[in-house]
């Protein structure tokens, strides 16, 4: 789901990096056992993004919900009258600028589902966009205006969103976006125009 928002802004995909996936997963699995949700420390390796959903909304108590539906809620923060030009909203949108940051190039996503209490969801990202004193100044540069997509596109990344997002099969899934880069298209919907269904049975594959 990360790298759905991320190319309607221009910015090249996350890969998940697994001392980030494990610094997330610690601080969700802490969160989880005193109950509440709060950032950990500050620090300049990472920008942390954190997320709970109390017991019984629809979808959070799976993993192909649960992280999905937390980029969907960060991102969400773009309705905050984001201004591309000053970097400012009228609301809070760091998290939605930590989605989308161009600057950002690796990922880690941690996942508790805590029964009767809710679902937990940490992302790091690095290399850190929170920590400028400039960040301001640096976001028109980092966060390019939204650009709709086509309806193939926007049908291929819904389908495959949770994949892209999740930081679990990163390796199998870094893999099928390269082979479309490699290809020489220009787009992942030309890639998959000769077939999709054979995108699909590939798919299958790797994660069979």
């Amino acid at each position: 789901m990360h790298n759905y928002y991320r190319d309607l802004h221009s910015s090249p995909p996350l890969e998940c990096d697994p001392e980030l996936a494990k610094s997330a997963q610690k601080w969700t699995d802490e969160q989880a056992r005193r109950g509440y949700m709060n950032h950990s420390e500050w620090t300049d390796k990472f920008t942390e993004s954190i997320s709970w959903k109390a017991w019984g909304w629809e979808g959070m108590d799976k993993m192909e919900g649960a992280i999905p539906g937390a980029v969907r809620s960060w991102y969400s923060e773009i309705k905050n009258n984001y201004n591309y030009q000053t970097g400012r909203g009228s609301g809070v949108i760091g998290h939605f600028q930590a989605v989308v940051w161009k600057g950002e190039t690796k990922l880690g996503c941690g996942l508790n589902i805590k029964p009767d209490d809710g679902t937990y969801v940490t992302a790091h990202y690095a290399p850190a966009s929170h920590t400028s004193m400039d960040k301001e100044k640096l976001a028109p540069e980092n966060i390019k205006p939204r650009q709709q997509p086509g309806e193939m596109r926007h049908k291929v990344f819904l389908l495959f969103g949770f994949v892209v997002g999740v930081c679990l099969p990163c390796v199998e899934t870094n893999r099928l976006l390269s082979d479309y880069r490699k290809s020489g298209k220009e787009s992942i919907t030309e890639c998959l125009s000769k077939s999709v269904d054979a995108y699909l049975d590939r798919l299958s594959g790797t994660f069979n």
